[in-house]
């Protein structure tokens, strides 16, 4: 494990620059100054967090978003992700799906029912094997690694390198990963397959840059029958190469019988999604949860989280 991870001692000292040096400047001016140092402070190794009571490993540079929680404690999605964490409350089946490193996995299975599964997918090897020592290190047991993509085919597919320095941005589709010509050949399953064994899905993640749709595609009997009670859902800016629309996946989650809302961009504000509303563009992320559930009334309380 020590060779493994790079235990992050000095993050207080990056907190206690970044009070002092607040009220002189902008905060985002003073983040941008912390993440310029940091580059030459921290090394690029996998870190060992506390988050929640629970040990969380990551990577602040081949994973972005992890850069704001180094300087001031700001979860990556942290609205999204706890908004996610109350709807897994007392649930018996979640699947996570695009876990990538298992924050969003970590945090249902805190909150599950004591015989819950939480089914954490993601079909990088690499990324798989963080997830295997994140479970590990917090001796967690309700969590089911799985080790493959999901889509509209049983099928073996090309799973692309994305954005340099980003971990979370391998694609199945080679037309947005183009800056990159590195590819490992993944197992892709129907979602509808793999949830065949159970009568309700209460919450089910999907983070899989631009093949929502691919997903939805594959999920039909599963929509279409009320197993899933509820979805959250990155909506990337690449699905035009997958030959989707934003606004058609968003339409045919609807046309399943759940009420959607939507994350605005820069904002916490949840707000029930529009199709005429033009300034909605992707990427974004959407909370769909299915009419007349019970899940429904968490909508409610979704500020208090």
């Amino acid at each position: 494990m020590n060779e493994f991870v790079h235990r992050l001692n000095y993050r207080n000292m990056l907190v206690l620059l970044h009070h002092i040096l607040g009220p002189l400047i902008k905060l985002t001016f003073t983040k941008k100054i912390l993440l310029f140092f940091l580059k030459f402070i921290i090394p690029d190794k996998f870190c060992e967090f506390t988050i929640d009571n629970q040990k969380f490993i990551a990577n602040p540079y081949i994973m972005p978003q992890w850069r704001s929680y180094v300087t001031d404690g700001t979860l990556p999605e942290e609205k999204m992700l706890l908004t996610f964490s109350y709807f897994c409350k007392d649930s018996t089946v979640v699947f996570d799906i695009g876990s990538h490193w298992g924050i969003y996995a970590l945090f249902a299975s805190k909150n599950i029912k004591p015989d819950g599964k939480v089914f954490a997918v993601e079909a990088n090897r690499c990324n798989f094997k963080i997830l295997l020592k994140n479970i590990e290190i917090n001796n967690i047991n309700n969590i089911i690694p799985l080790n493959f993509a999901l889509g509209d085919k049983n099928q073996h597919q090309k799973l692309y390198e994305g954005e340099i320095k980003n971990s979370g941005s391998y694609c199945l589709n080679p037309v947005s990963s183009s800056k990159s010509k590195h590819y490992e050949v993944v197992e892709v399953r129907r979602f509808d397959d793999i949830a065949e064994p159970f009568s309700q899905i209460e919450v089910v993640k999907v983070d899989i840059e631009g093949a929502e749709g691919c997903f939805i595609d594959g999920a039909i009997k599963s929509l279409k029958n009320g197993k899933i009670k509820s979805i959250f859902m990155e909506i990337h800016n690449n699905l035009s190469s997958f030959n989707y629309r934003h606004k058609d996946i968003v339409r045919k989650i609807y046309s399943y019988g759940f009420m959607v809302y939507f994350f605005e961009n820069g904002s916490n504000n949840l707000k029930r999604f529009s199709f005429h509303n033009a300034t909605i563009k992707p990427p974004y992320n959407i909370v769909a949860v299915l009419k007349g559930c019970d899940l429904e009334k968490r909508l409610a309380y979704h500020e208090r989280i």
